[in-house]
């Protein structure tokens, strides 16, 4: 398996639970009219979902997240999502080799596409990251007092792009 892949997975969940280790219960509940009327806490069962069904999809060959499980208790439960996000660190770990499985997505009707776990590993810390930067959005909104890591939410692209303009200006 892709050890780069990993590591980057692994410190995009990292970032998310030190983001709710900072939230109260209340916040991490709280519908918020600057997310169209979600919590935080949707957001986060969002992305842990998408990560259980990747993960479940090695096991069977097949990944589809519209028929992800929708779990209440990661979106009520801060406790129970950092559970659910330690759970995929370390089912990570257990995963030996990459290997071709089907995508099924639903549109008009549904289709089934071939893909790479480690292909589906990309999409899921593209997909972390982009909700982490509507979660900082939240949370700026819930507390404005907590305070994030500036690469908190931004793609790994962005940074070093950002870095490049920093180095090129300071030269």
């Amino acid at each position: 398996m892709n050890s780069i892949l990993i590591g980057q997975t692994r410190a995009v969940l990292n970032q998310l639970s030190e983001a709710i280790n900072l939230l109260e219960h209340a916040e991490y509940k709280k519908p918020l009219d600057i997310l169209s009327g979600s919590t935080l806490g949707q957001h986060v069962r969002h992305v842990i979902e998408f990560y259980q069904c990747m993960l479940k999809g090695y096991e069977t060959g097949v990944i589809n997240y519209d028929l992800r499980v929708r779990d209440k208790m990661i979106e009520e439960s801060r406790e129970f999502a950092l559970q659910c996000i330690h759970k995929i660190m370390y089912d990570l770990t257990i995963v030996a080799q990459s290997k071709t499985i089907i995508l099924e997505v639903a549109y008009e009707e549904t289709t089934a596409l071939p893909t790479t776990f480690e292909r589906e590993l990309v999409y899921n810390i593209e997909h972390a990251i982009h909700h982490m930067a509507l979660l900082k959005i939240g949370i700026k909104e819930v507390n404005a007092a907590l305070t994030l890591p500036a690469e908190f939410g931004v793609a790994a692209s962005t940074i070093r792009h950002q870095q490049h303009v920093h180095r090129n200006l300071s030269a």
